[in-house]
């Protein structure tokens, strides 16, 4: 694993499954890592707020890395010198900065002070400012500057041959512009530190040895357990979606609560809404053993009103009046409703007393939506059975249920 060190720990192009970005004031222990890339080229760093070239604002988080450097003892480290950035210096409270100079036209400040505080191997270089570019791969990296007089080179300019990239001590130092995740694998890998694996060819596919089969019939078993797994939770993750459109009662209103408690009524009493017609009166009717239920489903933002309940018992008569076959006894008159419900349920208000005792009034039975949710899932555990179920449903006032 490769830890990149930069000064912001930011830079999007350079993150990939092999790098880990930090900055170079927060940095992961060197040797937690194979390699370490301690990267130079953001022009940000190079900036110091007094009026000296002999420094960097970040001159003590280089302290810090270079203290860290010297006690790793299992990682490798390369040390990437910037390009010919503005060097800014001399700040100002209301006028920022307000000097600067070339990186090119201070190399000596930069090898002999600013560099040196992150490692000490920069006093025996020689840099020198030249536009080059190297061969990596099938890329062509720029670089600003090279080594002069260098032996120890494992990278070279095209054409004019001139070291980007040397061996200091334990360090490895390059002047090579790395932006992109890609160059810095392949400059690792042309250089030597990352190994480059050849290709098995197609007929080692099948040549079987030591315990390859059982492991293959271990990989088989496994797979099959996995998508065993992955359906059983896709059937789970189906039920619970499922139970969440049936919870939905508790703060929808319209046409999206009426579906949905439809379909609860139908699954918990075995009726079917399919065919009812809403005539813009009571919102369900259906019959069952010569009882006829008909029902108003309300969603609602206040608590419940005593016009609400006028309201079913106003298509309570209408209903009779219209079926004078119908015997008063043999109706049963329900509100479901979701009242308060943008309201979380434990801080809704109790239903009024009077609401309560109004439905009573009109032999009306009150079923709140949470009430409902509770039967259908007493329903669904059997814990209540479909004849339970409607012997709840002879209440007048407000259901109840333990």
């Amino acid at each position: 694993m490769i830890q990149m060190l930069t000064y912001s720990g930011k830079e999007d192009k350079l993150e990939g499954s092999e790098i880990v970005l930090n900055s170079l004031h927060d940095p992961q222990s060197l040797d937690e890592f194979d390699i370490n890339i301690i990267n130079l080229a953001d022009g940000e760093m190079w900036a110091n707020c007094s009026d000296s070239k002999s420094r960097v604002n970040s001159s003590e988080d280089l302290g810090s890395l270079s203290t860290m450097i010297m006690n790793s003892h299992k990682t490798k480290v390369v040390i990437l010198i910037p390009q010919n950035e503005s060097y800014v210096y001399d700040f100002y409270e209301y006028q920022g900065y307000v000097k600067s100079c070339e990186l090119k036209n201070m190399l000596n400040q930069m090898v002999d002070y600013i560099l040196p505080k992150l490692y000490a191997g920069f006093k025996r270089i020689s840099l020198c400012y030249e536009n080059t570019k190297t061969k990596i791969g099938n890329k062509n990296i720029s670089a600003a500057f090279y080594f002069e007089g260098a032996d120890d080179a494992l990278l070279v300019s095209d054409k004019s041959n001139k070291p980007t990239a040397i061996n200091c001590g334990d360090v490895i130092l390059s002047t090579l512009e790395l932006k992109e995740y890609e160059h810095v694998i392949g400059f690792l890998k042309e250089i030597n530190l990352l190994c480059q694996k050849q290709a098995a060819p197609d007929w080692m596919k099948g040549m079987l040895m030591f315990d390859d089969e059982q492991q293959a019939m271990t990989i088989e078993k496994n797979k099959q357990a996995i998508k065993a797994a992955e359906n059983n939770i896709a059937n789970a993750m189906e039920k619970i979606d499922k139970n969440n459109e049936y919870k939905s009662i508790l703060y929808t209103t319209g046409e999206e609560l009426v579906k949905v408690v439809f379909e609860i009524l139908e699954c918990m009493l075995g009726c079917d809404l399919s065919q009812f017609e809403d005539k813009k009166k009571e919102d369900f009717s259906f019959e069952r053993n010569g009882i006829v239920y008909i029902g108003e489903i309300k969603g609602i933002s206040s608590n419940i009103k005593s016009q609400n309940i006028s309201q079913l018992e106003f298509h309570h008569q209408g209903f009779i009046d219209e079926h004078p076959e119908i015997e008063d006894k043999n109706l049963r008159q329900i509100l479901i409703i979701n009242y308060q419900r943008n309201t979380a349920l434990q801080e809704r208000d109790p239903v009024d007393k009077k609401q309560i005792e109004l439905a009573s009034k009109y032999g009306s039975l009150i079923v709140e939506t949470r009430i409902l949710l509770k039967m259908f899932e007493k329903y669904k555990k059997a814990e209540l059975t479909r004849e339970e179920c409607f012997a709840l449903l002879e209440q007048h006032g407000i259901l109840e249920i333990n």
